[in-house]
């Protein structure tokens, strides 16, 4: 039975063509479209309108701020195995079945349970994923779409899981200088939530002593950072954090260079896989999350679809550095692009790494100045209304 499916590709020189195509399944649809000369980003047989995301109670609560269960050595590891599956030749429905009995994570078990049962029933691959957005993100699904229209899913998806090991090793360097600060400010905290609501019960004289203004103003203060923090796991929050922190050194420069990071290691799979420079910067600029970055994304794929190479590209968006654009003009001259884009992630890797022992130094002080002069001021607020209760105390 014939399907008609709508969809949305490239030809070789980058140009997005829209249109429809009858075929047996998906998979006959893209062979019948790359005989054509053309890959498909979008395909859709208009089964589905709509894509219900999960729901999970409170796993669905904790999505919205970023705690998913899955982390990115999780994903690493789930990728490369479902990149061998797919190599052995193995249908979608039966892939996420074995995934579902080998996987080790809980969640991940649990959602690919879901996939199998969806596609075992005819369901559309992308659709169904899109279903699990804080697992599977656009960038991934987009990464599949890729492979699967070039038929080299495997390899992409193999690069899939380097990105994700880089990530989480990249991640836990970092992690592991700021150890130190978490604890103390933790310990802080708990010595100022002691102070605030242990103290006055053993106390009698507390509210003499420590004014009841000085308790609601150092309450509203930290109450006040807690929900920045937890503001800032949302993905709305998490925006306008990066937006602000683009302007405060030193944290600006690490934040940008990990965007310029990730941006190049998925170009670079993008190149090495055979997807159109154009598909491959649309996928590699949904990384990025600084607006400047993410607007000369979108000029370098204008420069490039009027004929400019990538490197002169860069250069005239005016907002990419100086070393990305020498390392895309050597890529290019030796014909090895995709080589200089890990090279150029690996520096910025390399930068990072170095300037997260410069900010484990910044995020130390900041954490003893705030923890330090609130009990400071508990100090002094003590000392003033100690006197003044002998004094009062005298006078009776």
């Amino acid at each position: 039975m014939f399907k008609n499916f709508s969809y949305i590709a490239v030809d070789q020189k980058g140009k997005k063509h829209r249109g429809a195509i009858e075929a047996e399944s998906r998979d006959a649809a893209i062979l019948a479209l790359k005989k054509q000369g053309l890959f498909a980003t979008t395909l859709d047989d208009g089964s589905t309108q709509t894509v219900p995301t999960e729901s999970e109670g409170l796993q669905s609560i904790l999505d919205i701020f970023g705690f998913t269960l899955v982390n990115h050595k999780d994903m690493a590891v789930y990728t490369r195995v479902f990149a061998g599956l797919v190599n052995a030749g193995i249908d979608w429905a039966e892939c996420f079945r074995i995934l579902h009995e080998e996987t080790d994570n809980t969640r991940l078990r649990k959602i690919s349970g879901k996939i199998a049962d969806d596609l075992g029933k005819g369901a559309n691959v992308a659709r169904t994923l899109a279903k699990y957005p804080n697992v599977f993100t656009r960038v991934y699904r987009s990464m599949i779409s890729a492979g699967e229209s070039t038929g080299r899913l495997d390899e992409i998806l193999n690069r899939l899981a380097d990105m994700y090991e880089e990530e989480h090793e990249l991640r836990t360097s970092i992690m592991s200088k700021l150890y130190f600060p978490i604890v103390y400010l933790i310990v802080g905290l708990l010595i100022i939530a002691g102070v605030i609501f242990i103290l006055p019960r053993f106390i009698t004289t507390a509210y003499d002593v420590f004014p009841v203004a000085l308790f609601s103003r150092v309450l509203f203060f930290w109450g006040s950072i807690a929900a920045l923090v937890i503001l800032a796991r949302t993905k709305p929050g998490y925006r306008i954090f990066r937006t602000i922190i683009a302007f405060v050194p030193p944290f600006n420069g690490v934040l940008r260079k990990m965007s310029l990071a990730r941006f190049c290691r998925m170009l670079s799979a993008m190149f090495s896989s055979g997807v159109p420079i154009l598909t491959g910067l649309d996928i590699a600029g949904e990384t990025l999350m600084e607006p400047d970055l993410i607007a000369g994304v979108k000029s370098v794929k204008n420069e490039v679809n009027t004929g400019h190479d990538l490197a002169t590209a860069l250069k005239k968006s005016n907002v990419f550095p100086r070393s990305l654009r020498s390392m895309v003009r050597t890529g290019e001259v030796a014909g090895d692009i995709e080589g200089m884009l890990d090279k150029a992630a690996d520096y910025y890797e390399l930068e990072i790494k170095s300037r997260s022992n410069l900010l484990a130094v910044v995020f130390t002080v900041l954490v003893m100045l705030l923890v330090m002069g609130t009990l400071a001021i508990f100090i002094i607020s003590a000392w003033s209304g100690y006197f003044g209760f002998v004094e009062s105390f005298m006078e009776w």
